[in-house]
């Protein structure tokens, strides 16, 4: 069964894989330059989302053009994961 993620879910993940506090991450955060997330952690973090969401929601097309984490979000929204 497919699970709901929502915007807070995202965070949450975002805070563990960067250790970030969550304040501190935005929509308009940008992954590398803005939360240092380098490729291992952008793989774990394209993991963990789809491992809670239970769905495939990235492809390498659409990893390519996430910058921010409101294009992480956005992506999510297109596959139906995000409240």
């Amino acid at each position: 069964m497919t699970q709901i993620i929502d915007r807070q879910m995202i965070y949450a993940i975002l805070k563990d894989v960067t250790g970030e506090e969550e304040n501190n991450i935005s929509d308009s955060s940008k992954l590398t330059q803005d939360l240092g997330i380098d490729s291992l952690q952008f793989v774990r973090l394209i993991l963990e989302i789809e491992m809670k969401s239970q769905r495939k929601i990235f492809n390498v097309l659409s990893i390519s053009k996430l910058e921010t984490v409101g294009d992480l979000i956005n992506e999510c929204l297109k596959k139906g994961g995000i409240l």
